[in-house]
């Protein structure tokens, strides 16, 4: 009988990226036998903050940068995600920031997660990692 179980399948995947320049992050998803999953049905949660540890004080999070969700703060929603092809079972996802956007982000070390929500509502962490900003110089 096995002593221990593993359900985190996440998998780690650190981006750096520049500050003032378009973000785009075009994911191919696949299963594990290679075959592109398919998109339909399913709906995407990014979320970039300042740290990924909880305010053990109030139990809150770090500061949300940049988010697909409405975060209470519009100057946070910033980042879209739609999928690459008009093909729902061709498995591509691209989160989006634009430049004008990008330009907000004061360059640093942040982190991220990428999370999927299937049509049952099943949440899953598929990425995270670190979210790094280099700053540059014609901001």
């Amino acid at each position: 009988m096995a002593n221990s179980i593993n359900l985190d399948t996440a998998e780690r995947l650190d981006i750096t990226c520049r500050r003032g320049d378009s973000f785009a992050l075009d994911l191919d998803v696949t299963d594990s036998s290679g075959t592109a999953l398919n998109m339909s049905g399913y709906n995407f949660i990014m979320e970039v903050r300042t740290a990924d540890t909880i305010n053990t004080e109030d139990l809150t999070n770090s500061a949300i940068i940049l988010s697909t969700e409405d975060t209470g703060n519009s100057n946070n929603k910033l980042i879209t995600h739609t999928t690459a092809s008009q093909d729902l079972t061709a498995g591509d996802v691209v989160f989006s920031i634009t430049a004008a956007n990008m330009k907000g982000v004061v360059g640093g070390a942040y982190v991220y997660d990428i999370q999927a929500v299937d049509g049952t509502g099943k949440v899953s962490t598929w990425l995270f990692g670190a979210f790094i900003v280099n700053e540059d110089v014609s901001v």
